[in-house]
């Protein structure tokens, strides 16, 4: 009876989004849309509709006393008129790089979800204007006049009503439409400009920067659209000034006109490692099947019916164009407060993967975000290039870092051993076991796949939205911890690979930071500072009985916001948003051309 229960519970969730929304949305009002794709309405007057609705979204949001709190002085210091004057003279010249910002909806999704997410990019990305504009004015930086930026920020529309015919199909149309808004939004800023200064040169090449933040299905479609992206472009070797080929080092070009780099990808609550074996309650793989086919080729794809996602997972044709961003982020909701998306494959954590996890504590985020490889492909590392994602709620409740296959063994000093050297040039020596840059044999295909996209380099963000959930319980802390089972991890410390009951110097550190993990006490682990392997990161942000709540985070943590009942209810994920907004709007205009 349970298990028949269940089936229809996970039934009825993955199939309430045609009135909700997010990847398997629910707990949302309906939407008043036309499903019909062959809708009379002409393309001018949907565009007009939809321009309309965000607008009178947006009206809600100004008004809203947790907007206000957080952006009213900022929103109105960029209404007045001296403000717009600048933001306008800015506009008016050539950028000399254009960023395009590409927000991704999810499962039975529209480009609205994220509406909330896109306001408060635009206000970041005026205010980062009228610093350029201001300081290249006054005369205080030639190098921010040098840096001139624009940006772009998109929701694709082209899966609307059309999220159910499988990954490969829905990544296609995205790749589609964000090359036609490239090219599009690129054209008029050269009509835009030949205008103004008939002196242009048509035949340089413009740069422009490419970010992507998928949520939950999402982040599927972008993976895809991003190896059909790569393929339209033209892989060209970099030269010096005197013509001559000194590196192996390839630039992207697309159309012979834009220069292109892969700037920050972003994935909020996306199936990574697919559903199977990742449903809330556990299910027999027959039901997983029958609950598949409901959903389409989607559903095949997420319940692993095909090995598609494996593909994306393990095989470099789809790695390496992940691989080339500057900055990976995952976010992902902790202690079961995401049905449809799980904490272990939003964050592509495995029971039998060791690959190591560097935790960050609330003094060093800056530090060790630079450390465990932020920087990314292009070597950045201006401080600021890395905003670390912390608000005054608490949601934030633990950050990781996987350093990428290629840097550890860059950084290896023995074959057991990491040497990082820090600001203060202070050497800090892990043990990754090798798991880093050796992937473990015998793994089935979710721990393989795990370790291949961590071999990337992640920073993982976790977030724990239970005490914004209206329904739940707090309940009273036990008199000892749970027993769970005893986390092997890796100790800053040592050389080696550490056990709670190994008899070491460090032995009252390593049982603490045992008794963390089985207590799931994330404070303490910051405070160790601790490298885990991926498994016991999942035992870490899984379970925690101080509180129960029903798991409805999925679409919280991106404020989801189709309208304004949806966006009341899922306002307690704005403080989160707020700061990966400016995580992004920060990292994006730091961008420097090499």
């Amino acid at each position: 009876m349970m298990m028949v229960l269940t089936l229809l519970l996970i039934l009825a969730l993955f199939l309430a989004p045609s009135r909700g929304g997010g990847v398997f949305g629910f707990m949302t009002s309906p939407f008043s849309r036309n499903s019909n794709n062959n809708n009379p309405i002409s393309n001018q007057q949907q565009q007009t509709t939809t321009t309309n609705q965000q607008q009178q979204q947006q009206h809600h949001w100004l008004h809203d006393a947790q907007f206000v709190a957080s952006f009213g002085a900022l929103h109105d210091s960029l209404q007045s008129e001296e403000s717009q004057q600048v933001l306008q003279t800015y506009n008016d010249q050539e950028p000399h790089v254009t960023h395009f910002l590409f927000l991704v909806h999810g499962y039975h999704g529209f480009g609205q979800d994220l509406a909330y997410l896109e306001t408060v990019l635009k206000l970041l990305v005026n205010r980062e204007k009228q610093k350029c504009a201001v300081s290249s004015t006054d005369g205080t930086s030639k190098q921010e006049e040098r840096r001139r930026h624009d940006m772009v920020v998109h929701c694709p529309t082209c899966n609307e009503h059309k999220t159910k015919d499988g990954v490969e199909i829905g990544g296609e149309r995205l790749w589609h439409e964000m090359l036609d808004t490239i090219r599009s939004e690129m054209i008029d800023r050269r009509r835009d400009n030949n205008d103004d200064d008939d002196s242009s040169n048509n035949d340089e090449l413009k740069d422009i920067t490419i970010s992507m933040v998928g949520n939950s299905l999402g982040g599927l479609y972008s993976r895809y659209a991003l190896l059909k992206l790569m393929e339209q472009m033209d892989h060209v070797q970099v030269v010096d000034d005197d013509d001559s080929a000194t590196n192996d080092e390839v630039t992207l070009v697309l159309d012979g006109q834009y220069r292109v780099h892969l700037n920050i990808f972003c994935s909020t609550a996306s199936p990574h490692l697919g559903i199977s074996k990742h449903t809330y309650i556990p299910i027999p793989r027959s039901a997983e099947i029958g609950v598949a086919h409901t959903m389409g080729d989607t559903g095949k794809d997420l319940f692993r019916l095909n090995d598609l996602l494996k593909t994306m997972a393990t095989t470099p044709a789809y790695l390496q164009p992940l691989g080339r961003f500057r900055k990976r982020i995952a976010y992902a909701n902790a202690y079961g407060t995401d049905f449809p998306v799980p904490t272990a494959t939003a964050a592509f954590l495995h029971s039998e993967s060791s690959y190591p996890h560097h935790i960050i504590g609330d003094e060093e985020e800056k530090t060790e975000a630079m450390m465990y490889g932020d920087d990314g492909i292009n070597g950045d590392d201006d401080e600021d290039d890395d905003c670390v994602v912390v608000d005054d709620n608490g949601l934030v409740v633990a950050i990781f870092h996987t350093k990428s296959a290629a840097e550890t063994i860059q950084s290896s000093s023995s074959p057991n051993a990491t040497t990082i050297t820090s600001d203060d040039d202070e050497e800090v020596t892990t043990t990754a076991d090798s798991s880093a840059d050796k992937e473990p044999e015998h793994f089935d295909d979710l721990a393989h796949m795990s370790h291949a996209l961590d071999s990337l380099g992640w920073k993982k963000v976790f977030v724990d939205l239970r005490n914004e959930i209206p329904i739940g319980v707090t309940l009273p802390r036990l008199s000892s911890p749970l027993s769970f089972p005893t986390p092997s991890f890796f100790d800053s410390s040592s050389s080696k690979r550490q056990h709670p009951t190994t008899s070491t110097n460090n032995a009252a550190t390593t049982t603490a930071a045992a008794a963390a993990v089985s207590a799931s006490s994330i404070p303490m682990l910051k405070r160790q500072g601790v490298v885990m392997a991926s498994r016991d990161v999942a035992s870490a942000t899984s379970i925690d009985l101080s509180r129960l709540s029903w798991p409805l985070g999925h679409n919280m943590i991106v404020a989801f916001s189709r309208d304004q009942k949806s966006a009341t209810f899922n306002k307690g994920g704005r403080p989160v948003v707020d700061a990966l907004a400016n995580e992004l709007v920060e990292f994006i205009f730091s961008w420097e051309k090499k």
